[in-house]
C-alpha cells in the first residue's frame, strides 16, 4: 500500500521515499471486531450485509456500573476503573493486550526530499 501510494504521488519507492517496516506500535490494533460472540446476526437483503441485535442490558445494573466508576474515576483507583470497564465490556482487550490472531508487520515511510 505504501508503495503504491508513493508511485501515485510520482516518486519512486526505496529511491525518493525511503520505507521502514516497524512493527506494532503499543495499542495498535490489527483488525476491527464488528460484531461480538453475544451478538445475534440477522441477514438483510444484501447478501454481504448483515444486522447485529445487540445483547439485552439490566438497566438498573448498568446505571450502578456508571455509578460505580464515575466513585473510581474520582478517587482516581485506575485498578478499579479497569476491572469495572471489564464487566461493561467483557470482550475488550487489556491495554497493550493481544488476542490470538497473528501479527502484521507495520511501516513508517520517509520523504527524502
Amino acid at each position: 500500500l505504501a508503495e503504491q501510494l508513493i508511485r501515485l504521488s510520482g516518486r519512486k519507492p526505496g529511491q525518493d521515499i525511503k520505507i521502514i517496516y516497524t512493527g506494532l506500535r503499543p495499542g495498535e490494533k490489527l483488525y476491527e471486531e464488528l460484531f461480538h460472540e453475544e451478538e445475534n446476526l440477522d441477514k438483510t437483503e444484501i447478501d454481504k450485509i448483515m444486522l447485529a441485535k445487540s445483547r439485552k442490558v439490566n438497566w438498573n445494573k448498568l446505571c450502578t456500573t456508571i455509578s460505580q466508576l464515575e466513585k473510581e474515576t474520582y478517587s482516581f483507583d485506575e485498578d478499579a476503573l479497569r476491572e469495572t470497564m471489564k464487566k461493561l465490556v467483557p470482550e475488550q482487550l487489556p491495554a497493550g493486550g493481544h488476542d490470538d490472531k497473528p501479527n502484521k508487520v507495520s511501516l513508517r515511510v520517509i520523504n527524502n526530499g
